[in-house]
């Protein structure tokens, strides 16, 4: 315990002494500022240490007294002792870290001169010495060395800095020279990783449909390789120029995270900048921007022209408004033109409008435009030309021009129309002919050599005049109704007007229908007319005439006839026959054959074909009917039958008479059957060949009577 009360008072004496010391000795010139001296606090043989959370650390060696001999100031840091210099942690990590050292000596020789002084810092048994074998002066001076890098090469590696020796000697060469108020400050600093700072700040917010461009920078050389991490597909990262960038649209209204990575070069940690931008969506409502510049200059009796453009799709209905009448705006091509001519010299305003059709605004073009005297006075047209033709006729124009210098003029001619025309370019003559229905451009220009002045016109060619695809119908018969359905037809697809003039247009009159005619009447006489029929499509009239001739009517058969007769039964059929002009009808059957008409007549008073056939078979019948003028036939044939009772009694006779002679004949040989063969031939007297007549059965009945005797008579002798 006394031991510890001993070492305690000798340390607060060691305090004492180098707290006056520093009071008296300390140079006016110097200050603690200058040497960045910091609290401490004294531990043995004068040494005073601070840890300090930047990693500097402070030593300082400052006995207070006078040396006149050789004297050595050492403090040896070890693996056991390193904590005096905060070095406890630098042999742990691997990996090179940087170590600055400096050595801060502020001395003076009060005595006769001759002192000599050497500072040094021993690392791991390498010595490295700032201040070796200076003379100090008698006046206060202060001398330095700092190392920011390992002076043996490379950087200092912690792993190697086992010990560390601080030192300082003060050879006194004579015994009189004294070197008094030795300060010497050793700074150690020493890095390990760290990160680095980003120096620049973020763009957090974006507008819909606008880039959006942010640049990241470092307070030192870093690697990006790390880049960017987002959930906003719409940004882009390029580590080239380490720049987020990208242009969001409707759907990506909204807030989005952006990460940025950033790898110091040599503090080899990362350092990160998070943020977050929003995107505001767009305005609904906007207005276009022109693109187009305007030509502000123009030039006496030359054509001006500025087509307007804009950046998006636009109404150019407001058009353009100015104060140089010789201007012109065409919506169509949203264009500015004119030629102004000597009274139009000067300056004038020019106001276009367009709207947007998506942002709905207006948007403004205003300009002055500037009209100078020509140098030369450019030709002009005094002729108009004809701006229709038609097909495969000549086409004919003469371009006339005149000239205010009277410079000799040439005419040429350009467009569409020289497929088929040309011009006379002394004369401005332009000719040619068609062939082929349709607009084409003739564009006429006429120079002085100087200046050329264009007279630009659509021709229109059509045909010269519509057609009739129909053929009228000449014939008709009289009594009926008259029908023709004419049709023209136009090239051009123009309307037409169909007109019937004619002795005919008494009963015949039309009905138009667009490219359709019908012409229709009731023909009551014979005799022909005359129709004119024409069609017209305002320009050309066309023409279809015809000669209408009305036919007698032949009668006709309005009754059907009976093609079947029974003989000996009546046949007849009215003839029924009609003639469309009432003529009187007169009828025949005289081309028939002489078989029909032994039996058929025609009767005039009936009106019938009438008769009674008595053999059976097929009759041709050919009757005709007649008007006077015209013949009509009706030719059939009449099937004549047997009836059934004529065919029942024929069959009794067949088989009568088939009975009777066979048992006659069986008779000549059998005289049994003779007596069979006469009463046979007696009942088919009295019941068959009766019908036959009375004397035909009388004598049936009596060769009955005698072949029954002549039977009887050979049966009997016969036995």
């Amino acid at each position: 315990m006394a031991h510890v009360i001993k070492s305690i008072l000798t340390i607060s004496v060691v305090l004492c002494l180098i707290s006056t010391s520093l009071l008296i000795l300390w140079p006016e010139n110097v200050s603690a500022e200058d040497i960045e001296l910091v609290p401490t606090s004294d531990v043995s043989i004068g040494f005073d240490v601070t840890y300090p959370s930047d990693g500097i650390y402070y030593t300082k060696v400052d006995d207070g007294a006078s040396h006149d001999s050789a004297t050595t100031y050492n403090r040896a840091v070890t693996n056991g002792d390193k904590d005096i210099f905060g070095l406890e942690d630098m042999s742990e990590p691997s990996g090179s870290y940087d170590i600055d050292v400096t050595i801060y000596v502020v001395t003076q020789d009060a005595g006769t001169g001759g002192a000599e002084l050497t500072c040094g810092v021993v690392i791991s048994s390498t010595e490295y010495i700032g201040v070796n074998g200076i003379t100090p002066p008698n006046a206060w001076e202060s001398y330095n060395y700092f190392w920011e890098e390992n002076p043996a090469g490379g950087e200092w590696t912690y792993i190697v800095i086992n010990a560390m020796n601080l030192y300082v000697v003060v050879p006194d060469a004579a015994p009189d020279v004294d070197v008094t108020s030795l300060y010497v400050i050793v700074t150690i600093t020493y890095n390990a990783q760290w990160a680095p700072t980003f120096t620049s700040s973020p763009d957090t917010t974006a507008d819909e449909d606008q880039a959006y461009s942010y640049t990241a920078t470092c307070n030192e050389t870093v690697t990006w390789s790390a880049g960017m991490t987002s959930n906003a597909t719409w940004l882009t990262w390029t580590q080239a120029n380490h720049t987020v960038w990208g242009t969001p649209d409707a759907l990506d209204v909204g807030s989005f995270y952006v990460n940025i990575t950033a790898t110091s070069d040599a503090g080899g940690l990362e350092g990160y900048q998070n943020y977050t931008v929003t995107v505001s969506a767009a305005p609904l409502e906007w207005a276009p921007t022109f693109t187009s510049s305007p030509d502000e200059t123009a030039v006496e009796d030359e054509p001006y022209s500025y087509e307007a453009t804009c950046n998006e799709t636009v109404t150019w209905s407001a058009g353009m408004t100015s104060n140089a009448t010789w201007l012109t705006w065409t919506q169509a091509n949203h264009t500015v033109w004119g030629t102004p001519d000597a009274l139009d010299i000067g300056s004038y305003y020019v106001n276009i409008t367009a709207t947007s059709d998506v942002g709905g605004l207006e948007g403004y073009q205003s300009y002055t435009v500037t009209v100078s005297a020509a140098a030369n006075a450019a030709p002009y047209f005094t002729s108009t030309p004809t701006a229709t033709g038609h097909n495969k006729t000549l086409y004919y124009y003469d371009a006339n021009a005149l000239d205010g210098d009277d410079d000799p003029l040439t005419f040429d001619l350009e467009g569409s129309i020289t497929a088929w025309a040309s011009i006379t370019p002394s004369t401005g003559v332009t000719q040619g002919t068609p062939t082929t229905i349709g607009d084409y451009w003739m564009n006429i220009s006429v120079t002085d050599g100087i200046a050329t002045v264009w007279q630009n016109t659509s021709i229109h060619i059509y045909t010269d005049a519509p057609s009739f695809v129909t053929s009228a119908i000449i014939t008709w018969q009289n009594g009926t109704t008259y029908l023709y359905n004419a049709q023209a037809t136009d090239p051009e697809a123009e309307g037409l007007t169909f007109h019937l003039e004619g002795n005919g247009t008494s009963f015949v009159g039309i009905t138009p229908a667009g490219y359709y005619c019908e012409v229709e009447g009731a023909i009551t006489s014979m005799g022909w007319w005359y129709l004119n029929l024409s069609v017209t499509d305002g320009t050309n009239t066309v023409w279809q005439n015809w000669t209408l001739t009305a036919l007698n009517s032949a009668p006709y058969f309005t009754s059907t006839p009976v093609t079947e007769g029974i003989v000996n039964v009546s046949y007849a059929y009215l003839v029924v026959a009609s003639d469309n002009n009432s003529d009187g009808l007169i009828y025949s059957i005289d081309a028939s054959s002489i078989e029909t008409k032994a039996w058929l007549t025609y009767n005039e008073s009936s009106g019938q074909l009438e008769g009674v056939p008595t053999i059976n078979g097929s009759y041709d019948v050919n009757l005709s009917v007649t008007d006077g003028l015209i013949t009509t036939w009706q030719n059939y044939t009449i099937s004549v039958d047997l009836s059934d009772t004529d065919t029942v009694g024929l069959l009794q006779l067949i088989i009568a008479l088939i009975f009777c002679f066979g048992f006659l004949f069986a008779g000549f040989k059998h005289s049994e059957f003779m007596l069979i063969a006469g009463p046979c031939w007696m009942l088919s007297g009295l019941m068959v060949f009766m019908v036959y007549g009375e004397w035909f059965m009388i004598m049936t009945v009596g060769v009955g009577i005698v072949l029954f005797i002549k039977g009887a008579n050979d049966v009997y002798h016969s036995k």
